[in-house]
């Protein structure tokens, strides 16, 4: 603990300062440009061996639909469910994937800053909260991802010039 707070100021800059971290970072995600979130930038790449964890390890599809997704609460692109197939849709839905993951990963580290001020044993809370309310988020949108890619992989290309 690097900052002594009396404990109702604990607690309320805790909960508030949460909530507000949620909320606030996935409202910002919303609102960066889409270019800063291709599929093909480092942070957002995937590997063949993480379909096979997510789906067998993780058991991602008996619990994914249990997470909410709130980017329809800020003017978002909502992704809960796949409405079309078409390439153009597919690849605005793979790239807002990884605005979403995003957003998790500042929300999990901006939230683990909290322990500065949270005393030892209660600091293991804020960080293991920080990793519960994110890291099944982050594995369900990397998880979409790479199935929205073979998807992806499947389309056929169109033909806009004919060869010689």
């Amino acid at each position: 603990m690097f900052i002594e707070l009396p404990a109702v100021w604990l607690y309320g800059v805790n909960i508030v300062g949460i909530l507000c971290a949620h909320l606030g970072l996935a409202w910002l995600a919303t609102r960066l440009p889409g270019s800063l979130f291709e599929r093909h930038r480092r942070l957002f790449a995937t590997a063949a061996w993480e379909a096979t964890c997510y789906e067998q390890c993780l058991r991602i599809r008996a619990w994914k639909h249990l997470l909410p997704d709130a980017a329809g609460w800020f003017g978002g692109f909502p992704k809960k469910n796949l409405r079309a197939v078409n390439p153009a849709y597919l690849r605005a839905y793979s790239r807002e994937t990884c605005r979403g993951e995003f957003s998790h990963w500042c929300q999990m580290v901006v939230i683990a800053g909290f322990m500065a001020w949270t005393p030892w044993p209660a600091l293991l809370i804020i960080f293991s909260y920080a990793l519960a309310s994110n890291l099944p988020c982050i594995a369900t949108l990397r998880y979409t991802r790479l199935r929205i890619a073979r998807l992806m992989e499947h389309e056929p290309t169109p033909v806009t010039e004919f060869p010689d």
